[in-house]
């Protein structure tokens, strides 16, 4: 047997170290990943922000966030549901403005419907043909504690305080029925209700304008600084009732006759002296006194005369 010599040795060598590398760049090629190919991503879909009406909105409504509802439509749905030009596309805009018109639910906002911003209806809008608006003024528990609001019914009622002078009793009347409020403001010592027991309480006031004829007017105007005003919550399904065969006053409601009254007219020369009594539970009570002169002859004749 041969022996290899030293220098075929080392060419086997070199040959098998370049197949081990061949094999490693080979092997290296192989498991490079292979690029993903290119994929070219859509632009996202353009949607445009309509503000629309969530229920059915009255006018005069001044408007909250819970009255809008935002909808995004794409320009597939503009084309095919075409909304006024010049429609409304921020909340901002909307909310805080009173309409000046009633709007549909899911309606959208435009300028027009608003009243200008910072605004509102007035009252004479809400006045129907032939009617003035008049302004009373009634402590606030006469004034169903706040609860006469605008837009609700109220009847009017009057308490004229006792006239000594014209013999007139503490009397209560039904001024007006049916009467719509415009307005209702209360007086700061009214939004406070827990009064300071430090203090004398106050009366707490209330200025109430009111929907009524021309001739209620007068009857307002009549009536105002000789009494007080209350007011009656009308019901928005009531029918419209009588008052006739009410008390109007304490003996009425108490079904007390008033007290019988005496008139004495005693003569004594050329004088005249008039007596006035009044029956009561103590018994007869003197009222006033009046004295006049009358003529001799005359007096002469006449005797003391009691009606």
């Amino acid at each position: 047997m041969s022996r290899l010599s030293p220098g075929t040795l080392l060419l086997g060598v070199v040959a098998i170290m370049f197949g081990l590398l061949s094999a490693y760049v080979v092997r290296k090629n192989m498991m490079r990943e292979t690029p993903a190919p290119v994929v070219e991503t859509p632009p996202p879909v353009q949607t445009f922000v309509v503000p629309k009406a969530a229920a059915n909105l009255m006018a005069g409504r001044t408007l909250t966030m819970g009255d809008v509802v935002i909808y995004r439509y794409t320009q597939e749905q503009l084309d095919a549901e075409p909304l006024p030009s010049g429609y409304m596309v921020s909340s901002e805009q909307i909310i805080g403005r009173t309409l000046k018109q009633e709007l549909a639910e899911k309606s959208v906002f435009t300028p027009d419907m608003f009243y200008p911003e910072g605004t509102g209806p007035g009252i004479v809008q809400d006045l129907e043909p032939g009617q003035r608006a008049f302004t009373v003024r009634v402590e606030y528990d006469e004034a169903v504690e706040g609860f006469a609001r605008p837009g609700t019914k109220v009847d009017v009622l009057f308490r004229v305080d006792a006239d000594d002078q014209n013999e007139l009793p503490q009397t209560t009347v039904t001024l007006l029925q049916d009467v719509k409020v415009l307005s209702f403001d209360a007086s700061p010592s009214s939004l406070n209700p827990i009064p300071d027991p430090r203090t004398q309480r106050q009366r707490q006031t209330a200025t109430v304008t009111l929907a009524v004829q021309p001739q209620d007017v007068i009857k307002l105007q009549v009536a105002e600084n000789h009494g007080t005003f209350a007011l009656a919550l009308v019901s928005p399904e009531g029918n419209a009732v009588s008052y006739d065969g009410a008390p109007r006053t304490l003996a009425e409601l108490l079904e007390r006759r008033p007290p019988a009254r005496t008139m004495m007219r005693v003569y004594r020369g050329a004088n005249i002296s008039e007596l006035e009594f009044r029956e009561n539970a103590a018994g007869r009570e003197q009222l006033f006194r009046a004295s006049a002169t009358q003529d001799a002859a005359d007096a002469a004749a006449d005797v003391a005369v009691a009606n």
